[in-house]
């Protein structure tokens, strides 16, 4: 549970990156869609190292990921690849008169 004060020090945090947002004229549907666009680029490489943790027996010890849960994993992080991959490629003109 978070101190009231840590509550108040991050609503103070957030105000301020609002109003900075807003005196610096940045479109904030832009920047929610590069943020986005953020997360998706550095979700697989995350995926790939939660994956290798969990099948790792000096981390997990008598927790290690089953061979169903271990398979999902990986067939989800190869969708993530995949979905990445081709974010990066929609966001590259294609061509000089784009």
């Amino acid at each position: 549970m978070l101190l009231p004060i840590a509550v108040a020090n991050w609503s103070v945090a957030i105000a301020v990156a609002g109003v900075a947002l807003n005196l610096l004229r940045i479109d904030l549907i832009s920047a929610l869609f590069y943020t986005a666009v953020i997360n998706g680029v550095v979700a697989p490489p995350l995926m790939v190292l939660i994956a290798l943790l969990g099948s790792d027996k000096k981390v997990m010890q008598k927790r290690v990921s089953g061979r169903v849960s271990f398979t999902l994993v990986w067939i989800a992080t190869g969708g993530m690849t995949i979905a990445a991959l081709l974010l990066i490629v929609t966001l590259i003109p294609h061509g000089p008169l784009s």
